[in-house]
This record gives structure tokens, sequence and C-alpha cells, in this order.
């Protein structure tokens, strides 16, 4: 997508998480708030056709907003039209996308497509296998 102005009909599922800022102990010892945003997360067509309508790769939208959550920081540090990658810790899920505004304002996760790979075991079982990743974006 890479934009540098987005619209929410630009996306095929646009939800809100709100994100809010994790403080070392040295800020809230300070007095410092945690700053807090309602972030909009657009997904484009191919990131809702990797969560939904792909084989073996389906995702439910609360594991990738508790992802957004658990990575919340992030949202506070990187910058405008950068593209990254979230990644959770069992290296199971990976998101990938930009941080943008449209012409707004509003803060926009601009969801370009989600990696996740699934088999089912002799037993019926679905597991997990870490996702690989081609280097050149930043993880967090």
């Amino acid at each position: 997508m890479c934009k540098t102005k987005v619209e929410l009909s630009d996306f095929r599922e646009v939800n809100y998480v709100e994100v809010r800022e994790v403080l070392s102990k040295e800020d809230i010892e300070e007095g410092i708030e945690p700053e807090t945003i309602l972030l909009t997360v657009g997904l484009t067509d191919h990131a809702y056709g990797r969560m939904y309508k792909t084989e073996n790769r389906w995702v439910d939208w609360v594991d990738v907003q508790d992802l957004i959550v658990d990575k919340a920081n992030v949202f506070f540090e990187v910058s405008m039209g950068e593209e990254f990658i979230l990644l959770n810790k069992e290296r199971t899920l990976a998101v990938i996308g930009e941080l943008t505004r449209n012409k707004n304002g509003e803060i926009i996760f601009s969801v370009v497509t989600i990696i996740r790979n699934v088999f089912v075991d002799e037993y019926g079982n679905e597991v997990e296998k870490k996702v690989r990743l081609a280097k050149g974006l930043p993880r967090y």
C-alpha cells in the first residue's frame, strides 16, 4: 500500500484498537502519564484474504488485536510512513503494515499482510509453525 495518505474506503475491513503506552518505572515515578491513542486498523484486500480465505493461515481478529495491544509502544515510536513487522513471542504470527494518517488526522495502521502457518497433525490438532520473514523491515 505504502501511500502517504489513506482513506478508510481503501480498506476491506476497518477496526479500532485502543493502545496505551507502557512507561518505565522511572517515568511513572516522575509522574508522567501514559499516552493513549485510538488506533484505526485497516485491512487491505490482501491481508483480509490471508486472514479469512487462505487454507492453513486463518487468523482470528482477536489474535491480531492482542498482538497490537501487546506491542503498543511500537505505535508511539515508529515514524509516520514507516513499514514494519509485529511478531508475536512464539514467532507464529506476523502482521506487516505501515503507520500513516488520513486527511482527518486519524492514525491508521494499514495492515498489508498477515503471515501464519498451520498444519493439522495425524490426530487432527492444529500445529503452528514459526513464520519465515525476509530481512529488511524492522521487527517488533
